[in-house]
């Protein structure tokens, strides 16, 4: 074989080599740019998300931070329960298409507890709240519904105890009705 042929060979199996390895550079550059620009798009809309929930999750807490004492406290009536199901339903209206699937479920747990004891009388409610873990049952089904809510804002519930100077934490999971 000629000596030309063979540098012409070389050279054009160099020449594929150089575009098959721009093409693979290309490749990845334009795929890690795509993916760069997934995450900021992501991070941006979770920020605004995060936003729109931080101006609105705390009026839903509070509704139900208040909802939770006055049943603690056994104050409770006909009219609190129609209330709290008014303001629940409303918030689950204007508010629900911004929760994450568990926040949802709690939603929902807490809106079946309420339609349970919406068609009770005031002596019925006493009755019924009266006993101690039919109390204790809403509270925590309310307190879930809290925490689910602080858990999307990224506030997570912690418990700190000090044993002999060690730090020992736990999450918590549920709240504990104190006693009064």
């Amino acid at each position: 074989m000629d000596s030309a042929i063979i540098t012409a060979v070389i050279a054009f199996l160099g020449v594929v080599a150089a575009m098959i390895g721009s093409l693979v550079i290309a490749r990845k550059t334009v795929n890690l740019e795509l993916r760069k620009a997934r995450i900021q798009f992501q991070q941006a809309y979770l920020g605004e998300l995060l936003k729109k929930r931080l101006e609105i999750y705390p009026k839903i807490y509070c509704c139900l931070s208040l909802f939770a004492r006055e049943i603690r406290e056994r104050r409770v009536s006909q009219q609190l329960i129609v209330d709290a199901r008014e303001q629940l339903n409303r918030f689950d209206s204007e508010y629900a298409i911004f929760f994450e699937r568990e926040t949802v479920k709690k939603c929902i747990d807490l809106r079946k507890a309420l339609l349970k004891l919406a068609d009770k009388n005031n002596q019925e409610l006493n009755d019924l709240l009266s006993s101690d873990g039919e109390r204790k049952s809403l509270v925590e089904t309310i307190g879930k519904y809290e925490l689910a809510l602080k858990s999307e804002l990224g506030i997570y519930g912690f418990d700190y105890e000090s044993v002999d100077g060690d730090m020992k934490v736990r999450f918590v999971t549920g709240y504990d009705e104190q006693p009064l």
